[in-house]
This record gives C-alpha cells, structure tokens and sequence, in this order.
C-alpha cells in the first residue's frame, strides 16, 4: 500500500493556501487527512488533469470509433473466434473491452511524422487465430472509410484528414479546442 499511496502524493501539491490532488484524490486525501490531522485548516479540493474540452473532443472521436466497432462487429464476428479471455460483443458498456474488434486513437506529438499531430489509429482484432493479411488489410481500409466519413459529421466546421504515414492510420488537422 505505502508505495501506491507514494505514487499519488508524487501527485499532490500545494497550490497557495489549499491542499491540491491532480488525478484520483479521495484515497490521497484520506491518507493525508489520517496522517496529518492539522490539515483541517486548509480546504482541499481536485483539480482536473484535463480540460472539459479537450475530454468532450475525445469523447466525440470516441464515438466515432465506437460506430466503426459495432460495424465492424457486424460484419466480421462470425468468421474469427474470440479470444476466450474476452467478453462477448455488447457484453461490456465499453465496446474497446468486448467483442472481436478495438478500435480506437492515440495522441501523437507528430515528432517524426510528416503530418505534425494528430491521433494514430490503433486495430487491435481479439482472436487466437491467425487473420491473414488480405483480411487485416481489408479491415484497415474499412475504418480509413469510415473515418473519412463519419469525422465531418462529428466535427463540422473543422478540416480533419485521415492519411496512411507507413502502416499507420493517422487524423491530423484542425485538433483545435475551440
């Protein structure tokens, strides 16, 4: 226990008079409240790692990957066997945690790349067995489709690319929050 509890104090600090938490605070104020009962005089309160916008940005590409999922469910669950450790498809309330497909976006600095920032497309398929190339290529284009078509409708207003750089799916462009 002491070491996760080092873990979110290396997330704690002190910010004026208040008693700051970035990340989960609860457990990290108990502690502290435990700890050191003095504490009582100064307010403590959680700050967000993260911007409400930049959060509603990405929970929009979510939902955008989450309808390219459930396509992909659709069409390609009873030709591959899923893995035996992962639920069913709808099983779970997030579809990156069931069913035969994960699809989803990481940020990416854009160091190295030729399009600057932007999100790098992640496929991962749960089976066991081996999905030949022809196949794992045919899926690819699958998602670069409907990405170009679903990304104008979920960000109207924005010019948004979706590109291949190598092996990789890669949305880049107007990444503003505004």
């Amino acid at each position: 226990m002491i070491p996760r509890i080092q873990r979110n104090l290396n997330r704690f600090a002190i910010l004026g008079n208040k008693y700051t938490c970035f990340g989960s605070a609860g457990p990290v104020f108990r502690w502290l409240e435990e700890k050191f009962p003095n504490l009582g005089n100064f307010p403590l309160q959680s700050v967000p790692m993260r911007s409400n916008k930049a959060m509603k940005w990405e929970e929009t590409l979510k939902g955008v990957f989450d309808a390219i999922d459930a396509e992909l469910e659709a069409e390609y669950r009873t030709r591959y066997p899923l893995h035996p450790s992962r639920p069913k498809h709808r099983a779970t309330a997030n579809p990156e945690d069931d069913g035969l497909f994960n699809v989803g976006a990481a940020f990416s600095a854009g160091f190295g790349s030729k399009t600057g920032p932007g999100y790098v497309v992640e496929i991962r398929i749960a089976t066991l067995n081996r999905v030949p190339e022809a196949v794992r290529a045919e899926i690819k284009q699958k998602i670069f489709q409907g990405l170009e078509k679903r990304l104008p409708e979920a960000f109207p207003n924005r010019t948004l690319h979706v590109t291949e750089e190598g092996n990789t799916i890669r949305i880049h462009g107007d990444l503003s929050l505004n």
